[in-house]
C-alpha cells in the first residue's frame, strides 16, 4: 500500500513540478 502511495504521488509530483515550471516560465 504504502509502495503504490509513494509511486503514485511520484508521478503526480513530477506534473505538478511542470505546470509550475510552465507557470513560472
Amino acid at each position: 500500500s504504502d509502495g503504490y502511495f509513494a509511486c503514485s504521488i511520484g508521478e503526480v509530483s513530477s506534473s505538478i513540478i511542470q505546470r509550475y515550471i510552465e507557470t513560472q516560465g
